[in-house]
């Protein structure tokens, strides 16, 4: 696993057709979001970043964690000029793709 001192992620959104729409990334290592570490070790659940002030291409949250094929969990929530928004509900999770839409 990696240390949230050295952490960099990005999130690839994709439109319905497959095709890549936008990265954003968050690059905010060894940083912290307001009073406390901006990433942290959140155990079994792999790693957990937050940050109010969405400083990181305007995702507030996102949390993953490695599990056996097939299995692995991701999230993220973001703001866009804001309005934030959450994707949560899954349409599809067969361990190779991922898509979700806004609820």
């Amino acid at each position: 696993m990696r240390r949230a001192a050295s952490t960099v992620e990005t999130l690839c959104i994709f439109s319905d057709g497959g095709t890549p729409v936008r990265q954003l990334v968050v690059d905010r290592a060894g940083q912290t979001c307001g009073a406390k570490p901006c990433w942290k070790n959140a155990g079994s659940q792999g790693l957990a970043y937050q940050d109010k002030a969405a400083f990181g291409d305007g995702i507030t949250k996102m949390s993953f964690g490695g599990r056996p094929a097939g299995k692995g969990k991701a999230s993220a929530q973001g703001k866009n000029e804001g309005a934030e928004a959450k994707m949560n509900t899954v349409k599809k999770d067969d361990g190779h793709q991922y898509k979700a839409q806004k609820k």
